[in-house]
């Protein structure tokens, strides 16, 4: 009996160090083999109905501080009464529409995040009246507040620094020195008196003096358009406009120059086939400076290209029916406006050489469509 145990723990043993000697040199590929049949995501993959539509995530609670006694506002000795109000719950639910799966291993799709009301969970309603401060007016004032005793103390700029006084032999008059002290003291009453603007520059409540009016600031031409741009009537198209100021010679000098760029760029990645390496078309070319307008028209100048090309919902859609952002970034990259090789001794002449010539042909364009150009 003593042998038989005796012989059971030395095959348990030696079990247990083949079993774990085993796992040693196997964890890699085990490890490998549980990643790409579970954790990997692809359109077999066991969690991709999780991934697609993920269970309830934690709820999300939001409490608000009611003030009871909002008339006594302006009673510095009575202090405010709150209440607190909540919690309001809501349940966030994540869904993905529109899922793509691709040939290069990657998906495509749409986010979608939904936010309900917990009615059961929330102790109150979506009706209960909450009387708060609005914060962002409250501290505006008090910036303000602070701005203006900050520099209630400093020297006043004097208006002389801003504005040009045009004197002539003929506008000199004698004056004695008691009216130029009383001016001078007028003056400076004045110059301490005005309003500060948001970046702490002081405006004066008076305005500047009356001075004659610069030859090169008087417009001696009627205003409007210019033949042929006149010819195109008021219903022309923003295309048709488009065209007579941004002249395709233009734009073939841009593509020329630009898929130089691009060509010599291609040597340094180890696929030259990438997509957006690609040759820059004509059209695409117009697609490219009709997206940088449209930033400019939706007011989107300051938003990241993430945002512009988001696919949750918040994007702008033209951008990504019109190009991809690797493309967009690899056209703003390496536009090109001049020939590189030539440019060092063009730059001796003038700094602006790189963009010399296309300036100067859209300066030429606009003074044939309006007079103001000249």
């Amino acid at each position: 009996m003593h042998n038989l145990s005796f012989f059971g723990k030395v095959i348990l043993g030696i079990f247990t160090f083949s079993t774990g000697l085993t796992l040693l040199f196997l964890k890699k590929r085990i490890l490998d083999h549980v990643q790409a049949s579970i954790l990997i995501l692809s359109p077999n993959s066991p969690i991709k109905n999780l991934w697609i539509q993920p269970p309830e995530v934690a709820p999300t609670d939001i409490y608000f501080f009611n003030w009871t006694n909002p008339e006594d506002f302006h009673d510095l000795n009575i202090k405010p009464k709150l209440e607190q109000h909540g919690p309001y719950r809501y349940m966030q639910h994540i869904e993905k529409k529109n899922v793509v799966w691709n040939n290069n291993n990657t998906v495509t799709f749409n986010k979608m995040v939904y936010w309900n009301f917990d009615e059961e969970h929330t102790n109150g309603s979506l009706s209960d009246p909450i009387t708060t401060m609005n914060a962002i007016v409250l501290r505006i004032t008090n910036w303000l507040n602070d701005i203006e005793s900050d520099f209630s103390d400093q020297d006043d700029i004097q208006d002389s620094d801003y504005y040009s006084d045009h004197d002539s032999a003929s506008e000199i008059e004698n004056v004695s020195d008691d009216e130029v002290l009383n001016d001078s003291e007028e003056q400076e009453n004045e110059n301490q008196r005005g309003y500060y603007g948001k970046d702490l520059y002081k405006w004066s409540m008076k305005g500047p003096a009356p001075q004659r009016t610069a030859a090169h600031n008087i417009i001696s031409h009627l205003p409007g358009v210019r033949s042929p741009l006149k010819e195109l009537g008021s219903n022309a198209s923003p295309y048709e406009i488009w065209k007579h100021i941004l002249f395709d010679e233009m734009l073939q000098e841009i593509l020329i120059h630009t898929n130089n760029k691009l060509n010599n760029i291609k040597i340094n990645y180890a696929r030259e086939n990438k997509p957006e390496l690609g040759e820059l078309g004509f059209y695409e070319l117009k697609a490219f400076i009709g997206l940088l307008l449209y930033t400019s028209i939706s007011k989107s100048n300051h938003e990241t290209l993430e945002s512009l090309f988001a696919t949750d919902g918040s994007g702008r859609d033209v951008f990504r029916f019109t190009m991809s952002m690797k493309r967009f970034l690899t056209i703003l990259a390496y536009l090109r406006f001049d020939d590189k090789d030539s440019r060092p001794q063009r730059v001796q002449g003038n700094r602006a050489a790189a963009i010399l010539f296309i300036f100067n042909q859209f300066v030429k364009t606009l003074k044939t469509v309006t007079p103001l150009a000249n």
